[in-house]
């Protein structure tokens, strides 16, 4: 059996969706094991300290943890020192659009190294891009949510001085919305580049080269997608299919792989918090990433500083 928790900031509601879908995956595979999970929302951190750690005390006091998948953007601290301290193994999954953001940065830099308006499709994605930023990024940007408030049109027609260059990353659907209302608004009439990244395998319906001169599209190629996950090439064309569901499924695939190998090992643990006694952990010593079977699309950490 394995009990795994998962961490995830507000904005990331839907993992719970995705988990739910990933379950009935691995259900249809018939791996022989019973998953239980739980999802807790890790809220500002300096605010609801002690909010946070009741709620995870309470399921590793009453239910038991055998793992926990961290898919926050900021480091728990008081989680994992917790985590730490009763040797429970801990995986912090990487941003999702992380390779994206980096593959276009690699792509501006070599072309010129201009500044380029990034525009994204929901306020999630906003957020990792600007966390990216933070942490350095390639060229100099200014980053906009596509379906927030405000008008994303009229204020990329007020930008002065006007960028070289505009990237929008968005799934097939988001896509033509996105670009019907810039179209619209005449606005690839001016002389700059567009890129347009596609976060899903939906982009045959996109006819950019009618509309846009300076066009460059980034899309996802199905088969060789599904061929890295080890997944058939039919997963990666469904309508269901995105690179969050798909790694949480590999995910659980792996740490089925695991416990299945290694009996001893991701035990769950059951332990009060606030507790002195004594206890025997078999994870002691177990590095999860030595035995985690990871692909190009898969980045993960254990060795969180803070």
């Amino acid at each position: 059996q394995l009990k795994i928790a998962f961490w995830i900031d507000t904005l990331q509601a839907d993992i719970d969706v995705d988990v739910r879908r990933a379950l009935k995956e691995i259900e249809a595979l018939n791996m022989n094991m019973e998953i239980e999970y739980t999802i807790i929302v890790i809220q500002n951190e300096q605010l609801n300290v002690k909010t946070n750690l009741e709620k995870f005390c309470e399921r590793l006091g009453n239910d038991g943890v055998s793992v926990v998948i961290d898919f926050t953007y900021n480091v728990w601290r008081d989680g994992l020192d917790l985590l730490r301290n009763f040797h429970i193994p801990f995986l912090r999954v990487d941003r999702i659009l992380s390779p994206f953001l980096q593959m276009l940065s690699k792509f501006v830099k070599e072309k010129s190294g201009h500044e380029c308006i990034m525009l994204f499709q929901n306020a999630r994605d906003t957020e990792e891009a600007v966390i990216q930023i933070i942490e350095g990024y390639g060229f100099p940007t200014l980053v906009l949510n596509a379906f927030d408030e405000r008008d994303f049109v009229k204020r990329m027609q007020q930008l002065r001085p006007t960028p070289s260059c505009y990237a929008i990353y968005a799934g097939g659907m988001v896509m033509n919305t996105i670009f019907d209302k810039i179209a619209k608004a005449n606005f690839f009439q001016r002389p700059r580049e567009w890129h347009f990244i596609y976060l899903d395998t939906r982009d045959r319906v996109f006819k950019s080269k009618n509309m846009v001169t300076h066009a460059t599209k980034f899309t996802i190629n199905p088969k060789t997608l599904c061929n890295a996950l080890k997944m058939k090439d039919s997963y990666c064309l469904s309508d269901e299919f995105s690179f969050q569901r798909a790694m949480i499924f590999e995910i659980l695939r792996g740490l089925i792989e695991i416990k299945q190998k290694y009996m001893n090992w991701l035990q769950p643990l059951v332990m009060e918090c606030n507790g002195t006694t004594s206890y025997e952990n078999a994870s002691i010593g177990f590095d999860i990433l030595e035995q985690f079977p990871l692909s190009d699309f898969l980045r993960f950490t254990t060795d969180v500083k803070y």
